[in-house]
């Protein structure tokens, strides 16, 4: 799924989304 959108999603606005929104925590 995160590569998926990762094709739609232009870079610049992935970081900013990234940056906003903190990072799902690790499974182990």
């Amino acid at each position: 799924m995160d590569a998926f959108l990762r094709r739609l999603v232009p870079d610049e606005l992935w970081e900013l989304f990234q940056r906003v929104v903190p990072p799902a925590p690790t499974r182990p």
